[in-house]
């Protein structure tokens, strides 16, 4: 009996904790999108909050780092403010955060500024990472409280036997 709720409780807790990432939602500019006015900062929102930003980079269609002020992080949304609007070209944004669960996400966009090119950049080194599953907290509570009954139930039936 032990050794069934024992498995039954690895069952139950492995898969939220492989499964609890933040994901990127949303972002200004778009992936992939074509924008004709001056971009000064970047908007990336978050599937989860944001504990940590711990890298960014942007670069342009030749590899040239654009300089941007330390990104500014308030919930779920990271707002990076650059230190001029970008000119006209092909950019690739990339992000490395922890979220308020202590996860690790990063990933990638790219945008056009202007005219749009034909080539948009592709990454060079790393390819857009995204987490396996998307999850949110509410199926890491309901496997807690799943865990919390059977560990109750297998309490109350040990006491019962004692009894006897």
């Amino acid at each position: 009996m032990k050794k069934f709720v024992a498995i039954l409780c690895l069952f139950l807790l492995i898969p939220n904790m492989a499964s609890a990432h933040a994901e990127l939602v949303d972002s200004q500019p778009k992936q992939g999108e074509t924008v004709k006015q001056a971009v000064d900062a970047l908007t990336l929102d978050f599937s989860e909050e944001v504990k940590a930003f711990k890298n960014f980079s942007l670069t342009d269609e030749n590899g040239k780092a654009v300089p941007a002020v330390t990104p500014s992080v308030s919930g779920k949304k990271v707002t990076v403010n650059l230190q001029k609007p970008l000119a006209d070209g092909n950019y690739i944004a990339k992000w490395e955060i922890v979220a308020a669960d202590g996860h690790q996400s990063k990933g990638q966009l790219t945008f056009t500024v202007g005219e749009e090119k034909q080539q948009t950049p592709s990454p060079k080194k790393t390819p857009i990472e995204k987490p396996i599953e998307k999850t949110d907290h509410t199926t890491l509570y309901t496997g807690a409280a799943i865990l919390l009954g059977i560990i109750i139930i297998v309490a109350f039936l040990a006491l019962l036997k004692k009894k006897d």
